[in-house]
């Protein structure tokens, strides 16, 4: 088993654990009389993310000897934007509407469905950045995901 596979398993386990978790949490919120908004939660969670990632790009940025770890091409002002743009619209703006979504739709499995079409929203996005058009079967998988997804809000509807 290849250590990426391995690694994106766990990944995908700890989403489905934090959303199962977070949905938990809401339900106690409620029950107390008080609510946190989705961005609120974002915003707490993506700032003990900034501590330790502050923490580790100080290590990264010079060494024992004092010399740069990172190479002096990829300390570009380009990446910085990059890095800024990728940290606002994955953890930020990504996890506040999933929390959001959570607390309106109320079942994580529903909202878990949704938010793992990722992959598909990355099909426009990697055409306009790296120039990749994709393949007749990425076009397939994404309608037979989409499908998928209609199919369940209707079984939602219906139950």
């Amino acid at each position: 088993l290849n250590i990426g596979i391995a690694l994106a398993l766990f990944a995908g386990c700890c989403q489905g654990l934090g959303l199962t978790l977070s949905r938990y949490s809401h339900q106690i919120m409620q029950d107390e009389g008080f609510a946190v908004s989705g961005p609120a939660q974002a915003f707490q969670r993506t700032m003990g993310g900034v501590f330790i990632g502050w923490i580790a790009f100080g290590g990264l940025m010079s060494s024992v000897k004092g010399q740069s770890i990172i190479p002096e091409s990829a300390r570009t002002s380009r990446l910085k934007w990059w890095l800024l743009g990728a940290s606002f619209f994955g953890p930020v703006a990504g996890v506040s509407a999933m929390q959001q979504a959570l607390q309106t739709v109320g079942k994580s499995g529903i909202v878990s469905a949704i938010t793992s079409t990722a992959p598909l929203m990355l099909l426009p996005f990697s055409k306009y950045l790296d120039r990749e058009r994709p393949t007749g079967k990425a076009i397939l998988g994404s309608i037979l995901a989409v499908a998928g997804l209609g199919l369940l809000a209707w079984m939602r509807t219906k139950g």
